[in-house]
């Protein structure tokens, strides 16, 4: 990939399903219901000759490579302008069940939309039981907002150094 993000004529990229531990595919970039069109990244380079191994693991190897094509571990989605946007890790995907259907999720883009979305947040962690139906978020609030909350429920506050 160059510089401005433009992918070599060299390298085959492809995005391709996501599947679980036991073989269901929960992000497929090719199905209508996927809004986003996100599946994982593989590449491969055109040349047969050059191979990608990690180096002194070949159960690493063994995991990431797969008929020629390395699998990147990565979430991608294509822009509207035709540009790759890694969104996510495969590994952060989590899934809870929701009415008995399982749901995947992706906990750091909704940190993220939620975090830009609440100007009083100062951090936030998303945590999930893959047995419960909904996730818990652990908040950290700006200080202007803990001020603001503290004042309204008479609590002093006290500045450490």
């Amino acid at each position: 990939m160059s510089l401005n993000g433009a992918i070599s004529d060299a390298i085959d990229l492809e995005l391709v399903p996501i599947y679980d531990d036991e073989g269901k595919c929960v992000c497929n970039p090719d199905d209508s219901s996927n809004k986003t069109g996100r599946g994982e990244i593989r590449v491969r380079h055109k040349d047969a000759s050059l191979r990608v191994q990690y180096y002194c693991d070949p159960e690493a190897t063994a995991a990431a490579v797969k008929d020629g094509w390395y699998y990147t571990g990565d979430v991608g989605e294509w822009d509207l302008k035709g540009k790759l946007v890694i969104v996510d890790r495969v590994k952060n995907l989590c899934e809870l069940y929701v009415d008995g259907d399982s749901k995947w999720v992706d906990p750091s883009r909704l940190e993220l939309e939620l975090y830009a979305a609440a100007p009083c947040v100062k951090q936030i962690c998303l945590l999930s039981d893959r047995n419960k139906p909904q996730m818990v978020a652990l908040l950290v609030p700006s200080d202007a907002e803990a001020e603001v909350v503290c004042h309204r429920c008479g609590i002093r506050l006290i500045q450490m150094v």
